[in-house]
């Protein structure tokens, strides 16, 4: 017999449901197998009931067996995300199983529906999003969570289509995975599998047609340093009923425009923010900054579907000066719009995706929303979530999957590649050593793109001693008796400079002196530091490494030295340039000088197996170069 149950708003439904493999948790325990996970997935189930309107039932089931307190942390509480305007989520049985095999039903109090807050102890919370959250009492190691949670769908996003993705591998084993997939037999599919095999059978019942995809006994995936987004690179499944991107980016136009709409105050407001531009940058450049800086962007891991699509009213925004992704997009585009800029539009995005398949229009994998402007030349893009950005569009977002939504539709593209210099490190040294073998010298560091941005926020988040101690720490790892006398910094909130921070530095018996040789190494090139991170550790990769960014570094040295010594050695000039990675470091000296210019350049996002290697190699020479000297003699 079942009975129902409401709870804040949640709809329980208790059932006799009973455990869904009671024999296999006795199979596993002690199984060498499973010796190094922190947790089995048992049985994973997602069966989805498709309409031929768009709307759907979605009914997940899970079984998962836990080994040790990390198991224990990933599998004690699981977490739903649903838009109240959309769709709605049952929980239908949810239960702990102990070592003893004894199952504790969880009780209503451990089972939660609330809004979703803006911020971590915000009181204020995201227009429609609520989250279910199952918090499972009395896990040990050795037992089990199991769960079945239901979705229902009754007014979809975009109507009479659907699309999925969904990773068949995880950080953890996995015995039994399976995804079904009931839908109308005249309505249209596509589906297609990345990076793997999954098994898959379809058969015909009542008029519609079943799909199943499975896959058995999954080995865990071993992370690595710095891997790809696990979504790019692990056995991923694909499906829409949607032929064309086109008609997604028609349907997000017509789901945006009615939340485009400014009222009076926020007219008045854009008006004066732009009474003194003179030129369409003078424009863009005011309402971009508003926004970036003014309205404050709450971030949510949830994507696609599960996050929602739909921006709340811009007026609702402009007058909270909080919201999500595309709720700032939206802000944007109508202030543009507002100011004259006609051609704004919204942009739905994922910064981790380079390339989504034109024949294969799966929406859901795109997790932010950005803004266009269509221009003579193309589109300007711009993202105004990441505050405190002098560029518009950071060097991550280069190269990325980018869907416009205008009134006739666009087909899938990629934002533009910009050289790994948009996102440099700038460095200049200038330094005088005295004979009392004391090091006297000034760093000026500057940086563009993401380096910019760091910079920025280390002086705004940080006071003058915290960043100084951060200075010293790298430098007495090289030279213990150094010290930092001063450093001084631009004002971070100037947008239209370069920001800059100078470092005065001071290192006594910075020479090695033997009989009338003075011998300096050439120290630890600050543009390693992504060997210094590790990243370049692992003796080989299975997986690409993913530095996320293209990144140049660019240090220019110059030390004044005595006339009473000469120079009798500088190190020999590195090189080493292909499609992928550039080092240069040249030494040179005359009149009491001594000049440095380094360059290190990662041209490549990513870095597959072999071509990691072959960076690896070259990164380990630099190591060692860093120990060639500079040697002057006393006349």
């Amino acid at each position: 017999m079942k009975k129902l149950l409401m709870l804040g708003g949640l709809l329980l439904l208790t059932c006799t449901a009973g455990l869904r493999y009671p024999l296999v948790l006795d199979e596993v325990a002690g199984n060498d197998k499973y010796s190094k996970a922190n947790a089995l997935i048992v049985f994973d189930s997602t069966n989805i009931e498709l309409h031929r309107d768009g709307t759907n039932h979605i009914r997940y089931h899970k079984l998962v067996q836990v080994f040790n307190s990390l198991g224990r942390k990933d599998f004690g509480e699981v977490t739903f995300s649903y838009i109240t305007i959309y769709d709605t989520i049952k929980v239908l049985y949810a239960a702990v199983i102990t070592p003893a095999r004894k199952v504790i039903r969880v009780p209503e109090d451990n089972i939660t529906d609330m809004p979703m807050p803006a911020w971590e102890g915000s009181k204020f919370y995201i227009p429609n999003l609520r989250i279910v959250k199952i918090v499972f009492p009395e896990l040990m190691d050795g037992g089990a969570i199991e769960y079945v949670v239901e979705s229902i769908n009754h007014n979809p996003p975009f109507d009479s289509t659907f699309d999925w993705w969904e990773l068949f591998e995880t950080t953890e084993p996995i015995r039994e995975k399976v995804l079904r997939l009931s839908l109308p037999f005249d309505m249209p599919l596509k589906y297609r599998v990345e990076n793997g095999e999954i098994s898959h059978t379809d058969t015909i019942i009542k008029n519609r047609k079943v799909h199943t995809w499975q896959k058995n006994d999954v080995a865990k995936v071993v992370m690595e340093p710095s891997m790809p987004p696990l979504s790019t690179v692990l056995t991923k499944l694909l499906f829409t009923c949607t032929n064309f991107w086109e008609d997604y980016s028609r349907r997000y136009y017509r789901m945006s425009e009615p939340k485009l709409i400014p009222d009076s105050v926020l007219i008045d407001k854009t008006e004066d923010l732009v009474q003194n531009a003179r030129t369409f940058d003078d424009t863009v450049r005011a309402l971009y900054e508003y926004v970036n800086k003014e309205v404050r962007y709450v971030e949510t891991r949830l994507i696609g579907k599960k996050g929602g699509y739909e921006p709340a009213p811009v007026s609702f925004t402009f007058r909270n000066k909080y919201g999500v992704c595309r709720d700032k997009a939206a802000l944007l585009v109508s202030m543009l719009r507002t100011a004259g800029i006609k051609k704004a539009y919204m942009v739905l995005t994922n910064p981790f995706i380079e390339k989504m398949a034109k024949d294969m229009p799966v929406v859901s994998q795109f997790n932010h929303a950005i803004v266009a402007i269509e221009t003579d030349t193309g589109y300007i893009y711009l993202d105004p979530t990441v505050e405190g950005s002098v560029e518009y569009l950071m060097p991550f977002e280069d190269g990325k999957a980018v869907l416009v939504a205008t009134k006739k539709g666009e087909d899938i593209a990629q934002t533009p590649v910009r050289p790994p210099e948009v996102n440099l490190a700038d460095i200049t040294a200038s330094g005088e050593l005295t004979l009392d073998k004391t090091l006297h010298q000034t760093l000026l560091i500057k940086g563009r793109g993401l380096i910019d941005l760091q910079l920025r926020r280390l002086v705004q988040m940080m006071t003058s001693e915290q960043i100084k101690q951060i200075f010293l720490k790298g430098l007495k790892e090289q030279y213990p008796q150094a010290r930092i006398d001063s450093i001084q910094s631009s004002e971070p909130k100037n947008f239209s400079k370069q920001m800059e921070i100078k470092v005065f530095i001071t290192i006594p018996d910075y020479v090695l002196k033997i009989g009338k040789e003075w011998h300096l190494t050439s120290g630890r090139t600050s543009s390693l530091s992504f060997g210094a991170q590790g990243i370049w550790n692992l003796e080989e990769r299975k997986y690409p490494l993913f530095m996320g960014i293209k990144v140049a570094t660019r240090v220019r040295s110059v030390l004044k030295y005595s006339k009473m010594l000469r120079i009798k050695s500088l190190p020999e000039e590195f090189i080493y340039d292909d499609d992928s990675f550039r080092a240069h470091i040249r030494y040179a000296g005359k009149n009491g000088v001594i000049e440095n210019e380094t360059e290190i350049v990662f041209k490549q996002v990513q870095y597959d197996p072999d071509k990691y290697l072959q960076v690896k190699k070259c990164i380990k020479k630099l190591e060692e170069y860093q120990g060639k000297e500079v040697v002057l003699v006393e006349k």
